[in-house]
Order: structure tokens, then sequence, then C-alpha cells
């Protein structure tokens, strides 16, 4: 863990469902979910927390199997693990609606989705940006950014900026201008 994400991880209050280790901040009225990709954890998230408290929000997070303080135990994740790590998201933060999944899900297109990627990310390749927004459809937006690569865009004050403001319906500056989706 960073140091500079030491303080708001530790401010979180933990709980662990079935091995994995779950965190929230705030009064779970407003709950925002925050998923983090392969080789990394909840606490990469620090400035979204931060920012998502400022305005009333309540963060969750999770760190998954193999991932920050979840240790990895293959032989036990397998799908009761999946279905208790569920039903504690649903019961604790949406009072009980196992609709959620579907609610939010990248392939429902039922809600707007902002996908961000940076012109410099050496992990994840550009082209899998085009896939998904032509995949999704006309409510996906395209934040593009540029010189911050794979791990430094999750830090970034403008990007927070920009995501916090996507979450409250307010209008991106540059979304999707100049993206053609179909190369």
């Amino acid at each position: 863990m960073r140091e500079s994400e030491r303080a708001i991880h530790e401010a979180a209050r933990v709980e662990v469902v079935d091995g994995v280790v779950t965190y929230a901040w705030g009064d779970g009225r407003r709950p925002v979910l925050l998923v983090h990709g392969w080789r990394s954890r909840a606490s990469r998230y620090a400035g979204f927390v931060a920012r998502l408290l400022e305005l009333g929000y309540s963060p969750v997070s999770f760190d998954a199997p193999g991932h920050g303080d979840t240790p990895c135990r293959e032989l036990g994740l397998g799908p009761e693990t999946n279905k208790a790590l569920r039903r504690s998201i649903e019961r604790g933060y949406f009072d009980g609606d196992e609709q959620i999944w579907a609610r939010f899900s990248v392939a429902a297109a039922d809600a707007d989705l902002l996908v961000i990627h940076n012109d410099e990310d050496d992990v994840v390749d550009p082209q899998q940006v085009r896939v998904l927004l032509r995949a999704y459809g006309p409510r996906a937006h395209f934040l593009a950014t540029t010189g911050l690569g794979h791990r430094r865009i999750m830090t970034d004050p403008e990007v927070i900026t920009e995501a916090v403001a996507f979450l409250q319906d307010a209008r991106v500056s540059d979304v999707a201008e100049g993206l053609d989706l179909s190369a």
C-alpha cells in the first residue's frame, strides 16, 4: 500500500466475507461500488473515496482474491464464495436488491458508462476501449487522458473530478469527442 493511501484505507469499516476483505466508508445511504482491476487493491481508490465522501456518497470496495489484504485461496473461492460476497453487498448496501448486478452490469447498457483510458497505458491495449464502447452502445462515453500511463490515472485529480462529475450526472468535458468507433 502506498503511504498516500494509508489514511483513507485505515478509515474504512472493514469486514471479511468468506475470506474476501471488504471496505466501506460513509453512512451507507448513497453507495458507490469501486472495483479494482488485476494486480491492484481497494486502497488505490483513495482519491476517489475522499472526493466521494466530501459529496456525501458512501464508497464501498473490496480486495479481490489474491489482491491487497485478501489472501489467494484457490481451493476455497468458488461459486459459494461469490454468492456469499454478492449477498453481503446486496444486503449491506442495496437493501437486499438482487437486481443490482443487472442494473449496473456493463452488458446491460441500462446505465451510462464512462470509460477512461490513457494513451500511454502499457497494460491495456487501446483497441480494447473501442471494443468496449462499440459493444456497449450509445450510452457509453469515453474520456481520453494523456501522459498518465496505466497506474497514475487512478490518482490524477482531473480524472477523479471528471469521474465523479459523471457519477453526479454532470456534463463530462471532452467525452467521446473525435473517437472513431469504426476502427
